[in-house]
């Protein structure tokens, strides 16, 4: 059996990181966690398997394709895909955010103009309910 690189999603294709997982679930009513360490050690498979486990809703933002002078729009696109991605977890919590159009499984977030979207606003939406954010750092 050859090894898949990609990052792992079921608890199974994991091998030796109980710990790390457990301190994931005894520490998921502190506000900010930090998970790092080193490129391809494994960051984003602890992560989205405590993702898929917990079956909270969650955001998952990848935040690699942004270029150094990234733009308000730049940046809502990617949290348009990480809403989009967990869709049917988030659907009761977004619903009634004004500037967030969904459109099948696909959200559109108004960026600009009137009644745009602030992340102020987004987060005093959010924060209504326990969401589980997870950004993917460019310099990883």
């Amino acid at each position: 059996m050859l090894f898949d690189p990609r990052p792992k999603t079921k608890i199974g294709d994991l091998f030796d990181r109980e710990k790390e997982l457990n301190d994931l679930r005894n520490n998921l009513d502190v506000p900010i966690i930090v998970v790092s360490g080193i490129r391809r050690i494994g960051k984003s498979s602890i992560v989205s398997v405590f993702l898929n486990e917990i079956q909270s809703p969650s955001i998952v933002l990848d935040l690699r394709s942004l270029r150094n002078n990234y733009s308000l729009r730049d940046f809502y696109g990617i949290l348009s895909k990480g809403i989009s991605f967990n869709f049917d977890k988030l659907t009761e919590v977004i619903k009634n955010i004004t500037a967030i159009k969904m459109f099948g499984n696909e959200v559109e977030i108004k960026w600009k103009g009137r009644d745009a979207l602030t992340l102020s606003s987004f987060f005093d939406h959010i924060n209504k309910k326990r969401i589980v954010i997870f950004w993917m750092n460019p310099r990883d």
